[in-house]
């Protein structure tokens, strides 16, 4: 196994750890209390193992809920490898889905405050303007103003451009580290799809050459003709 799937084995086993030792922690309970209500205790479990999961950052729970339903679903020969490889890519489709669902969120919502800002700061150079010209000032006066409104805008802009260009970049590398999980998870499910495959061909290869040789089983002798009933079938067959 290469050094990258045992530090991603490593990753999953620390994630679900916190599941794990709660169920150890119920299944203790459960045994030194046997007064206590099978149905009381298993509620009680469940709402535990849902507040440990709070913790749990939204991406990396469908992570590990994703990878959960696969896993199981290999887990014995029930559903054709195809089945199985078309749900794994509902999945993913689903999380590309939702995935760029959210960055078209996020990307509006920055355009909308970026250009509310933009408005406000634009809104308030226009009344100082107004209130410049309502007053007399000198020549000199006016260059000064209007210079340090110029100043103004082009620091304002200027300071629009960076915090655009830090938003693509931390878009840009969301996106990268989106589809490189997507890859590795990928990679992983290929992985263990090759074994179910192997797997079920060999099981339906099986299944066949039972079906090809069965034992022999003689058929009951039927039991012989009376002199009666042999006389009537042959006057069936004559037609009497």
């Amino acid at each position: 196994m290469s050094d990258g799937k045992i530090f991603h084995f490593r990753k999953t086993l620390i994630i679900l750890s916190p599941l794990v030792l709660a169920l150890t922690s119920c299944s203790s309970s459960s045994k030194t209390s046997p007064a206590d209500s099978p149905e009381i205790s298993l509620s009680a479990d469940r709402n535990e193992i849902a507040e440990l999961r709070k913790n749990i950052p939204e991406d990396v729970r469908k992570h590990n809920d994703a990878l959960k339903l696969i896993l199981s679903s290999m887990g014995e020969l029930k559903e054709h490898p195809q089945k199985v490889r078309e749900k794994f890519n509902h999945i993913q489709r689903r999380q590309r889905e939702d995935f760029q669902k959210d960055r078209r969120k996020a990307r509006d919502q920055f355009s909308k405050n970026e250009r509310k800002t933009k408005d406000q700061f634009l809104d308030n150079l226009k009344k100082e303007r107004d209130k410049f010209k309502s007053k007399d000032a000198t020549k000199e006066q006016r260059k000064d103003f209007y210079s340090e409104q110029d100043e103004k805008r082009k620091e304002f802009f200027a300071s629009l451009r960076d915090i655009r260009k830090d938003f693509e970049t931390n878009e840009r590398q969301k996106s990268k580290d989106f589809y490189a999980e997507l890859r590795e998870l990928r990679n992983e499910f290929n992985e263990e799809w090759r074994n179910y495959n192997k797997r079920w061909q060999e099981w339906q290869k099986k299944k066949q050459e039972d079906r090809q040789v069965k034992p022999y089983r003689p058929q009951p002798a039927r039991p012989a003709l009376s002199e009666e009933d042999r006389k009537d079938f042959e006057q069936m067959e004559k037609g009497q």
